[in-house]
């Protein structure tokens, strides 16, 4: 299991977040969105996006990524970060900090389940919190 930094995460959520734009027509952008328009192209991008995201979540140590993603909820990056990239893209953002969420405590709903517990409280965080929640009722 890996036990990826803060930074690395913010990153993978900025690149979930990123729309393909034409600088990834022109062969530029990370390997997610250049893979993302290949996807479109061949009209299979969300189930190849799933299939990334899912992937990516079965490497991650449960509590440890948890922890870092709920700290991101509570403290999400400021207009430094990748161009704003959270500012301006502040709903494809939170869809896919809480689908990750959501996607790892599908793996270990006990440490989930602490965690919501544990945060309950937190104003800031009770939106995300609600939107897994509804992901878990649904399941």
């Amino acid at each position: 299991m890996k036990q990826q930094s803060r930074e690395k995460i913010l990153e993978f959520l900025a690149d979930l977040s990123a729309p393909v734009d034409p600088e990834v027509f022109a062969g530029f952008g990370s390997k997610l969105q250049r893979n993302r328009y290949e996807w479109q192209k061949q009209e299979c991008e969300f189930e190849k996006e799933e299939e990334y995201i899912c992937c990516w979540v079965e490497e991650q140590e449960v509590m440890h990524t948890l922890d870092i993603l709920f700290d991101i909820a509570r403290n999400p990056p400021g207009i430094e970060f990748c161009n704003g990239i959270y500012q301006r893209r502040k709903s494809d953002w939170e869809y896919f900090l809480i689908l990750l969420i959501y996607l790892l405590g599908k793996k270990d709903k006990v440490t989930l389940l602490n965690q919501i517990e544990d945060n309950n409280q937190d104003k800031k965080l009770y939106p995300i919190i609600e939107e897994v929640k509804q992901y878990l009722a649904d399941d």
